[in-house]
């Protein structure tokens, strides 16, 4: 099994993120797909300042902040902020290109404007097909170290995290959070009211409400439990 380091072009969320804040680094520690683009994202940002994420995220389209946790090194003086974020991922996004090339995710990090990445893959011509395929659909693939490992090491638990996390949530939940986000009510300035959700879904404004609330918290209990 080999342990490959590379650079590439960050995309999307990560992307936008950096471009609208000073940071030292942002990781994106756990992703969890649910369909046609749509990702759960945990990241955490370091800074040596703070940032309203509320509102930078609300100038970020496709995106959603459902949660933050902030907490100080005082040893250094560096903001650590845990971000869970609701995001539309358009192709290409850098799970999608390294999942479909059977690269396992170790390490994901967006430093000096670039793509930190560190993945765990079988052989050489895994490693040759994702790094061709990477230079193609991201636009660059630097490498950075390749070594020889026994073991796949910490990883992204992508795929069981998120059937963890989606069990955690009712049909219902999942839909009206489905729902809400492709109609637009989510964005800044929104484009739907609760009361058209509501009607489409074919409940009240009042029921439509409480099972975002109800699905919100689901989602958070499961994520920080």
């Amino acid at each position: 099994m080999l342990r490959i380091g590379f650079q590439t072009q960050p995309t999307g969320t990560l992307k936008q993120l950096g471009w609208a804040i000073d940071s030292q680094s942002i990781t994106l520690d756990d992703a969890f797909f649910v369909e046609q683009d749509k990702w759960y994202l945990s990241l955490t940002v370091s800074t040596d300042e703070e940032y309203n994420f509320d509102a930078i995220f609300q100038e970020i389209q496709g995106t959603v902040l459902f949660h933050q946790r902030q907490n100080t090194d005082k040893t250094t003086n560096t903001n650590r902020t845990q971000l869970m974020v609701f995001s539309l991922e358009a192709y290409p996004f850098i799970l999608n290109l390294l999942l479909r090339n059977k690269a396992v995710p170790n390490k994901i990090t967006l430093k000096d404007e670039s793509l930190h990445v560190v993945v765990s893959v079988d052989d050489w011509d895994d490693f040759q097909q994702l790094g061709d395929e990477i230079d193609d659909k991201m636009g660059s693939f630097e490498l950075l170290e390749v070594t020889q490992v026994s073991d796949l090491g910490g990883t992204l638990n992508t795929a069981q995290r998120m059937s963890s996390i989606l069990s955690e949530l009712t049909d219902k939940q999942v839909e009206t959070l489905e729902t809400a986000f492709d109609l637009g009510y989510f964005e800044s300035p929104r484009q739907i009211t609760a009361n058209e959700v509501g009607e489409e879904l074919g409940v009240a404004q009042s029921t439509f409400s409480q099972r975002l609330r109800n699905a919100e918290n689901a989602l958070l209990e499961a994520l920080f439990e």
